[in-house]
């Protein structure tokens, strides 16, 4: 999954622009950048935002070319394998490359510790993803898991986890165990970096 390290760099950010915003490329290049700071942070920017910024056509443009890239990216992670951490945290990062809200994320483990599903169980806002314990609980269940661990996005923002992040986790915990699946932890992406809660 190095691939994620291959999104376009600065200077092609013009090129992917110039077919919707012809002479107004390089102008949008510069406000993106200078918000964002950088390629990955520009993909998963807020669409809203980038739209006051850039407007609407180079938003969608960016916002489109960030999705198919995640698509592509995603496609090529095998389920049914044991993976190093390493390759969980890119996947992660490719899989919610383009998103501008926080989507919550369930890795489920088999017995032998393989990846055997990542299934969406939550969606919220910029700030937060809700999910209860149950709905887990029964994607956990239903996919047979023996471990599992949690993955949300903090969209144009720090990996580092809230609060509520913190309380969220804490929660879940004691349910899953109860459960008899143990929760490893949960992984926090903001573009190319992540944070990684332990469970215990």
């Amino acid at each position: 999954m190095d691939d994620f390290q291959k999104l376009p760099a600065s200077d092609e950010i013009v090129e992917l622009l110039r077919p919707v915003v012809g002479k107004e490329a390089e102008r949008c290049q510069r406000i993106l950048l200078d918000r964002y700071l950088m390629p990955e942070a520009i993909f998963s920017a807020n669409f809203e935002e980038m739209c006051g910024l850039v407007g609407q056509r180079a938003a969608e443009q960016i916002h489109l070319l960030a999705r198919i890239t995640s698509r592509r990216l995603t496609d090529r992670f095998q389920f049914g394998k044991i993976h190093t951490q390493c390759e969980i945290v890119d996947y992660l990062k490719a899989l919610f490359l383009g998103l501008s809200s926080e989507h919550l994320y369930l890795i489920s483990f088999g017995s032998r510790g393989e990846v055997v599903s990542a299934d969406l169980v939550g969606v919220g806002t910029v700030n937060s993803a809700a999910v209860t314990p149950r709905t887990v609980v029964d994607f956990a269940l239903k996919r047979k898991a023996k471990s599992i661990i949690l993955a949300h996005n903090h969209p144009g923002g720090r990996p580092e986890p809230s609060p509520a992040d913190v309380e969220m986790l804490s929660t879940l915990s004691a349910v899953v165990e109860k459960s008899g699946i143990r929760l490893l932890g949960h992984i926090i992406i903001a573009g190319s970096r992540h944070y990684i809660v332990s469970s215990g």
